[in-house]
């Protein structure tokens, strides 16, 4: 693992503000509070750049987050993990976004003749040591041979779209990740069951414990930042008017 993370401190030493297209394995949002006193590395300072170019960028190299000022136009991407539970009021350091939690899945297709970069081969592994590392690096994928028990890290972003039969490679796992949509209805009288009450929390933490539990969907309310995790299936034929409820997220 120690070569993947210096082609990821190389990567950010060496990141223009030329924007390529964005990968659609990874997801950034922008969290309620700050990070100062926060134990954090960063790369170099990026000038004259948009929220767009910093979300690009973070992409490119799997970065597990960034920070950035929208007037100033300037951003700076985080080296390593954010230290996790550390935070401040959001007024004392500039905007923080964070990398949403991943979860990989298998997927039904391979990558042969895909043009993807690999880190080193991982020998006398299993399927979970694969995913505690491909987290480690905050990677967006990773390959893995069960019966040979090899497997490698994906190092930068998979070319979306880039498929081959998946006979012809090792199996692929990619970063799945769900978008949660606030509807226009609300769940009143609707046969629906709920997670424990989290109290003191944002939208995007929110979003994080759904994804967590690969839930459907969960109900926020923004000024008493109480939220709830939908549990089983959402009975999508039961609606209710918007303002009978607390704001419902179903996963599109």
């Amino acid at each position: 693992m120690k070569t993947n993370k210096i082609k990821l401190c190389l990567a950010f030493s060496l990141l223009a503000s030329t924007v390529n297209a964005a990968s659609t394995y990874t997801m950034y949002d922008k969290m309620d509070y700050g990070f100062n006193g926060c134990d954090i590395s960063w790369g170099t300072l990026q000038t004259g750049v948009t929220e767009e170019d910093m979300i690009t960028l973070a992409k490119e190299v799997n970065a597990f987050g960034f920070t950035y000022h929208p007037s100033l136009k300037y951003g700076k991407l985080m080296v390593g993990p954010y230290p996790s539970g550390c935070k401040s009021p959001a007024n004392e350091s500039w905007p923080l976004y964070l990398s949403r939690t991943r979860a990989y899945k298998k997927m039904d297709f391979g990558f042969n003749r895909c043009d993807t970069d690999w880190g080193p081969l991982q020998s006398g592994v299993t399927e979970e040591d694969m995913i505690a590392l491909a987290l480690e690096t905050n990677a967006e994928g990773f390959t893995y041979h069960p019966m040979l028990r090899y497997g490698k890290v994906l190092v930068g972003t998979y070319p979306a779209g880039c498929e081959s039969p998946a006979n012809e490679s090792w199996p692929l796992y990619l970063s799945e990740i769900r978008t949660y949509k606030q509807m226009s209805f609300g769940f009143n009288r609707c046969d629906v069951q709920w997670g424990p009450l989290q109290r003191n929390v944002s939208e995007a933490d929110m979003i994080k414990l759904a994804e967590a539990a690969n839930a459907e969907g969960f109900t926020y309310h923004s000024s008493l930042k109480y939220g709830k995790v939908l549990v089983g299936a959402y009975p999508m034929d039961c609606q209710s008017p918007a303002n009978e409820s607390w704001p419902l997220y179903l996963a599109e």
